[in-house]
């Protein structure tokens, strides 16, 4: 029983015996590490203040021999306010001075033909061919080949009190240039004109007298097609014409009993008459009403 024990558990045995090796292993190769860099460190920074004292004990012991002769003042170089004015379409808009805490030399805000600004440092090329040579307050020096030419601000802006002077500007995201404060435009309120209206003239009607009698009749002026007016009067109004109709008398006796059979005729013939008549009538009247 104890040997098939064993047997089953001599996998997990041997796993677990290699897997202290391996820590143990490990353990001992990161304390070795850790020894030899803190053996290193110590040496570097033990090392170090030496060889500094030694460095500047042989500075300050060099520094009166004046190996490379004695730091005398530059001569100052020429006037160039003398200089020509350059004939090219450039326009200054502002100077920058020099940086040296940042390293950066001086430059200037020029305006090319093509209406855009931008910013040049000295050495750098320009439109028109040219380089900039040196930065003052007031103006900037061109070099055109080999020719010094003077490039000053514009003649609305010659007094010191309305040049635009801005920080050194350098090309990258960090540049500390600061633009003009903007100055909102003024615009003038439009002044508004009430329309003037030509007051309505009244004129008195005109009034024709109609040939066949009756009231007056109004004449109403009509545009030509040349636009002149034409006077155009209405139509007389004409009233419907009467028509007598026979009536029978008002005295009016009783036949005799003799005469009846030929009243009788003629009484249907009057009639018939009368009706015929009337159908007349009403033909004509609804005729001239028709038209």
């Amino acid at each position: 029983m104890n040997k098939d024990k064993l047997l089953k558990s001599a996998p997990s045995i041997t796993a677990s015996l290699l897997l202290i090796a391996a820590t143990a292993t490990v353990g001992w190769r990161g304390y070795q590490f850790w020894l030899d860099y803190n053996t290193t460190k110590e040496i570097v920074v033990k090392a170090a203040p030496a060889a500094q004292v030694k460095q500047e004990r042989t500075v300050q012991q060099l520094a009166p021999l004046n190996l490379f002769g004695k730091n005398e003042p530059v001569a100052q170089k020429k006037e160039t306010e003398d200089l020509p004015s350059t004939n090219l379409r450039l326009t200054l808009r502002g100077v920058a001075a020099t940086n040296l805490e940042k390293g950066e030399s001086g430059g200037a805000l020029i305006e090319g033909p093509d209406r855009n600004t931008d910013f040049f440092r000295v050495g750098e090329n320009m439109p028109g061919n040219a380089t900039l040579h040196s930065v003052y307050a007031n103006r900037v020096v061109i070099d055109r080949r080999g020719s010094l030419e003077n490039l000053f601000f514009p003649e609305d802006s010659s007094s010191g009190a309305s040049i635009e002077t801005y920080a050194s500007v350098s090309r990258d995201d960090s540049s500390d240039y600061s633009e003009p404060a903007y100055e909102e435009p003024v615009y003038e309120e439009p002044q508004y004109q009430e329309p003037e209206y030509p007051e309505p003239q009244y004129e008195e009607p005109k009034y024709e007298q109609p040939d066949s009698g009756g009231e007056p009749v109004p004449v109403v002026d009509a545009p030509h097609d040349d636009g002149s007016q034409q006077a155009i009067s209405e139509p007389a109004y004409q009233e419907e014409p009467t028509y007598a109709i026979d009536q029978p008398p008002e005295e009016f006796s009783e036949p005799s009993s003799d005469n009846s059979s030929e009243l009788s005729e003629m009484d249907e013939q009057r009639r018939q008459e009368i009706r015929d008549r009337l159908q007349k009538l009403r033909e004509q009247i609804r005729q001239k009403n028709n038209g």
